[in-house]
């Protein structure tokens, strides 16, 4: 078990700002939006005028192996695609095995570190698998944390990476990826759905506070940092939102379409595919209805999208969708579940798991889903698992 983080003081990185055009940024002309904060020039380091040149890193899914699926039934299989929401189930549904299990601010605001070790251990006795499940939360700093605004974890509460890099640049996100993956690690926790890849240079924007605010080509050193950091400490790094929200309204109510053009769409991906190629272990889609793309569905029940995903940006790990509770689904089908995989997802994020549960088995009797595409991502997850607990425990034999 790994000794949790002391608390300390963080120091304040103070620098002075100075408005200035975005030359490197010549596609969205210039300069940040109207009421945008200034920021300041990346570290002399880093290139402003071209994407950082990045070795892609072998992702674990293309990876040879043996067979993890021998022996499983198909509703194991199944279940390996579900990431479940901790706190809705009732206490006898959380014995049960799926792909992973997802925690919010509640669950930890009444536990202690120890508390939450305990827990997640316990989960992990109903594994029939090989390897431990995956335990995500979303701790992007600043707006969304579920960890650290809780006093008793041993730390601040995480920044928001925008506020970081704007007094830093990436030597100081750099910093605090890596004490935000040590933290998650020592609890117990294996996977964060984080960073956000996003691009908004808009104050307006509802997904502005939680980006890096500044231009895709900018932020691209910044998501390479980050997901290096966390992957480092064995927890899986989950890029967000495929295909990007850019400035568009928040889906978690209503459904939401985007109209801007296939080039700025484009343009957007130069985040996720700097993540992908550092090695993110997994990308999550979003509700959002991308006209460019596909304008009859959102882009997380869109092969064509997924497709993208896999073939343009060569993202060989796990695909997630975002929460398929969420508003916006329920306006465009009722069966998400059976919509979702025949998308091209690998991992389901519900708090209705038993409910899509059977509803995959009977679109498999049906022949609307083949146990072929079943076992592709049954066993893409489990192949991260197994990757995660490895580097786990090389970090665990460490001195």
């Amino acid at each position: 078990m790994h000794q949790l983080l002391k608390r300390r003081p963080r120091p304040l990185l103070i620098c002075c700002l100075t408005p200035f055009l975005f030359t490197a940024c010549s596609f969205f002309g210039g300069a940040p939006a109207t009421g945008a904060p200034p920021i300041p020039k990346p570290p002399a380091t880093v290139a402003t005028n071209s994407l950082p040149q990045t070795k892609p890193v072998p992702h674990p899914a293309t990876q040879p192996s043996a067979s993890l699926l021998d022996g499983l039934s198909l509703q194991a299989r199944i279940r390996l695609m579900l990431m479940v929401r901790y706190e809705s189930l009732p206490p006898g549904d959380a014995a049960r095995e799926y792909g992973g299990y997802m925690f919010f601010a509640p669950f930890f605001e009444g536990q202690t570190p120890e508390g939450v070790q305990k827990t997640l251990k316990k989960l992990n006795e109903s594994v029939k698998t090989p390897y431990g499940m995956l335990f995500a939360v979303d701790e992007e700093g600043g707006p969304v944390t579920r960890v650290s605004k809780f006093s008793q974890y041993g730390h601040d509460q995480f920044r928001a990476p925008g506020s970081i890099y704007r007094a830093g640049g990436t030597a100081a996100l750099q910093e605090d990826a890596n004490e935000k993956g040590a933290l998650l690690r020592s609890l117990g926790l294996n996977m964060n759905f984080a960073p956000v890849a996003d691009v908004s240079l808009d104050p307006e924007s509802f997904i502005y506070p939680r980006t890096l605010g500044v231009c895709a080509q900018k932020a691209a050193p910044a998501i390479q940092v980050l997901v290096g950091a966390q992957e480092a400490n064995a927890v899986a790094s989950v890029l967000k939102h495929f295909p990007g929200y850019g400035d568009s309204a928040d889906t978690h109510e209503e459904m939401v379409r985007d109209a801007a053009p296939l080039e700025e769409v484009r343009n957007r991906w130069q985040t996720f595919r700097v993540g992908i190629e550092a090695g993110a272990s997994g990308v999550m889609v979003s509700h959002l209805i991308v006209d460019a793309l596909d304008p009859g569905r959102p882009a997380s029940l869109s092969a064509k999208v997924v497709s993208m995903l896999r073939k343009e940006l060569n993202f060989q790990g796990v695909v997630l969708t975002d929460d398929l509770d969420m508003g916006a689904i329920g306006e465009v089908t009722k069966d998400p579940a059976v919509a979702a995989i025949q998308a091209g997802n690998d991992l389901l994020l519900t708090s209705k798991p038993e409910e899509f549960l059977q509803r995959i088995e009977k679109a498999v009797a049906a022949g609307e889903i083949s146990p072929q595409r079943i076992n592709a991502s049954a066993l893409r997850v489990l192949k991260l698992r197994e990757h995660l607990e490895k580097k786990a425990a090389t970090l665990e034999a460490q001195p």
